[in-house]
C-alpha cells in the first residue's frame, strides 16, 4: 500500500533511472511541456486520468500509483508548521 504521493515520486524517479527514459519522452507522450510534465511526475502537479494512466505506463507504476498522479498536490503551504 501507497502512504503518499512522495512513494509515487520515489518510484518514477528510480524507473526513469533504470529505463533510461527522458522527460521530453513522456511529456510527448502525454501531450504537455517537458517542464511542466517533469513537475507532474515530481509531485508538482496533478495529472487527469488520461495522463496519469499514460505516465503509469511508461514507468511500470501500479493502478494505486496512477491514482496518487491524480492528486492535488500541496501548493504554496507545506502539510506541517514551517520548520
Amino acid at each position: 500500500m501507497i502512504t503518499g504521493r512522495n512513494e509515487v515520486t520515489d518510484m518514477i524517479r528510480a524507473a526513469k533511472v533504470e529505463k533510461n527514459i527522458k522527460w521530453a519522452e513522456v511529456a510527448a507522450e502525454i501531450g504537455q511541456s517537458k517542464e511542466w510534465t517533469t513537475a507532474g511526475c515530481l509531485g508538482q502537479m496533478a495529472f487527469t486520468k488520461e495522463q496519469a494512466e499514460k505516465t503509469g505506463a511508461i514507468f511500470g507504476l501500479s493502478g494505486e500509483a496512477v491514482a496518487w498522479l491524480q492528486i492535488a498536490p500541496y501548493k504554496g503551504s507545506l502539510p506541517t508548521s514551517v520548520p
